[in-house]
């Protein structure tokens, strides 16, 4: 773990320099490692980040079958304790999990590139890794994900509306 002093404007500007069309194709912003090896100038640390190597991670989802990922390539060293102090996600997830005996995790398929972080994770910390099954998510018409983020209907559970209803 390392302290990182950009921001995220500063991060955004680094990987357009390398690739001007990478944060165009909406993916994860990939960290270019910029304050890997020491803060320049002197700047005091805005957050803390997971150091990768590189690798492959393999883990076999319940639902997608046999899966690799390689988190150096696809998101680089990671966000462990953010800039406003709080724990990230990925970290506390993680510790979560094994603090509370979780063996199986079941989400839906937008998290499955977490996963690798995670088990990079669990292996530095020394956990057991749980067995993954990631679910396809409910989309509308226009291919999102339907989630209160964007407006999406709750399913009326009292029987009265059909859910297949709602989800056409």
């Amino acid at each position: 773990v390392y302290g990182c002093a950009c921001t995220r404007r500063e991060i955004a500007d680094s990987i357009s320099a390398i690739d001007p069309l990478a944060l165009a194709r909406h993916r994860e912003p990939v960290y270019p490692g910029t304050c890997r090896i020491g803060i320049r100038d002197g700047r005091p640390a805005r957050a803390w980040r997971f150091r990768v190597d590189d690798g492959i991670v393999a883990f076999d989802d319940r639902w997608l079958g046999p899966q690799q990922q390689q988190p150096a390539r696809d998101a680089g060293d990671f966000v462990v304790r953010r800039a406003d102090g709080l724990w990230a996600y990925q970290l506390a997830v993680v510790v979560d999990d094994a603090e509370a005996g979780v063996t199986d995790v079941v989400r839906g398929q937008d998290l499955l590139t977490s996963t690798g972080r995670q088990i990079r994770l669990q292996q530095a910390l020394g956990l057991e890794t749980p067995t993954y099954l990631h679910l396809p998510l409910a989309a509308g018409r226009d291919g999102d994900k339907l989630s209160k983020q964007n407006g999406a209907l709750p399913i009326d559970d009292s029987g009265a509306t059909a859910p297949c209803v709602i989800l056409d």
